[in-house]
């Protein structure tokens, strides 16, 4: 797992979100599962807010899922390696199957390329002024 360095720690690129988790108690040993796999593939930082927007429709976008197709990764895969792909920037995807978890810490290993970040630049322009932040 790739690190940076923030105050003088280094933490992980990719983390683990845990929203709405602990919220169901038949959930309870697959959320731990999951925490606790993330912890071995050294996803130590452990997001733990607890207010996000709505964000599921950018996955479904036609243009993730086409460079999702092109690298054998997911538009979720895709996000995360497009939000990585600056030196500084720490994502922290939630996931509570072990697939799902491993998938978030692969997006790291995704490279772009020039025509990939011009494909989603183009899906996602720019606001051309202050706005809310979408979440994945």
């Amino acid at each position: 797992m790739q690190t940076i360095e923030l105050g003088g720690v280094s933490v992980p690129r990719i983390g683990q979100g845990t929203w709405h988790m602990g919220e169901d108690a038949g959930q309870r040993q697959a959320e731990v599962r999951a925490l606790r796999a993330g912890l071995d593939l050294g996803m130590t930082l452990i997001d733990t807010a607890e207010m996000y927007a709505e964000g599921g429709a950018l996955l479904r976008n036609a243009t993730l899922q086409r460079i999702a197709d092109k690298h054998s990764a997911t538009p979720a895969q895709i996000a995360l390696a497009w939000a990585l792909r600056h030196p500084g920037v720490i994502a922290i995807p939630k996931a509570v199957s072990l697939d799902h978890l491993k998938q978030n810490a692969y997006a790291d290993s995704i490279r772009l390329d020039e025509d990939d970040l011009a494909q989603i630049d183009a899906a996602y322009a720019p606001p051309v002024r202050k706005q809310g932040l979408m979440m994945v």
